[in-house]
């Protein structure tokens, strides 16, 4: 199914970036990886690619950007990443961690994000050989499953801001989180207070998105990891029940002044959601200011 997908519907720039990578000889050590797969085994049409290679990724991606007259964008420079841009569709090209691909997967967060597909064997498939997965951690079987589980605990120390990437993962692809995974989280989600708050920022605002995202922050607040996101909350079980019944009035088109209000405004419907974990105005916006939001939406917040 997965290379039935890839046949039918081939990315753009992951057809111009086959051909770069079989002229420059780098197709031997170059990876579709990460969220790409995954999604490409769930049959699903993606617009963002991600490829691991071995050697200096952003030279080879201003190289690509100048042959396919794409724009570059530099991602981390510390890590070896950058973005090429064209037509709508967008590649990332990462510098392999370590010295092989099993060790780039090792490093990543979810078994169903540690899969690869070389570009090699991609080729190959193309040509009608049939194909294979590096699956080391058994991502496909945890897809099938519908499983969601880490691939250590000590990535999610490496990098806590996975904890809340397991319950937005959970939410989003409808998953239930395995329950040593679930423990893990549970025991080090004190970590959460050491990343970054834009990045955790990002990652709330992608569960806070999600029609049915009440199941989820119940279950992070059940976990005790959102009281380390809203320390000024205090307790904020109560106002978890405000919380679900705002989203079943958005969800709602019967309910056509509140509907007709925010349908197509997905920054208002996030703000809206948020606003009732607070009790108070004044803690609501410096909430807001604390968690970076931008100017537009600790307004909204305090006014609503």
């Amino acid at each position: 199914l997965l290379f039935n997908v890839l046949k039918q519907h081939m990315h753009y720039i992951l057809k111009e970036f086959l051909n770069f990578s079989e002229k420059m000889s780098l197709i031997k050590r170059a990876f579709i990886v990460g969220g790409a797969v995954r999604d490409m085994i769930l049959g699903k049409e993606t617009k963002d690619l991600d490829i691991a290679i071995k050697g200096n990724a952003i030279d080879i991606a201003k190289e690509f950007a100048h042959i396919i007259d794409g724009s570059f964008v530099l991602l981390d420079e510390k890590f070896g990443v950058a973005r090429i841009v064209k037509n709508n569709y967008c590649i990332d090209i990462s510098q392999l961690r370590g010295d092989s691909i099993y060790y780039d997967l090792s490093e990543r967060d979810l078994t169903i994000n540690s899969m690869a597909i070389p570009l090699i064997v991609l080729k190959s498939y193309l040509s009608n050989i049939k194909p294979f997965i590096i699956d080391p951690y058994n991502g496909e079987r945890d897809l099938y499953n519908r499983t969601i589980r880490i691939v250590s605990e000590d990535n999610l120390m490496k990098d806590p801001l996975r904890i809340l990437r397991i319950y937005r993962f959970a939410g989003t692809l409808g998953f239930s989180i395995d329950e040593k995974t679930r423990n893990s989280a549970k025991g080090l989600s004190y970590l959460i207070k050491s990343v970054a708050v834009e990045r955790i920022t990002e990652e709330l605002k992608y569960i806070i998105a999600l029609d049915n995202s009440y199941k989820t922050i119940l279950l992070l607040h059940d976990d005790g990891i959102l009281k380390h996101i809203f320390c000024e909350c205090g307790d904020i079980a109560q106002r978890l029940k405000l919380y679900k019944n705002v989203e079943v009035c958005l969800n709602d088109p019967n309910l056509s002044p509140i509907h007709s209000q925010f349908s197509g405004q997905a920054f208002k419907k996030i703000c809206l959601k948020l606003l009732t974990l607070f009790s108070e105005p004044e803690i609501a916006k410096s909430s807001a200011i604390r968690l970076r939001l931008s100017k537009k939406e600790v307004e909204f917040i305090y006014k609503m």
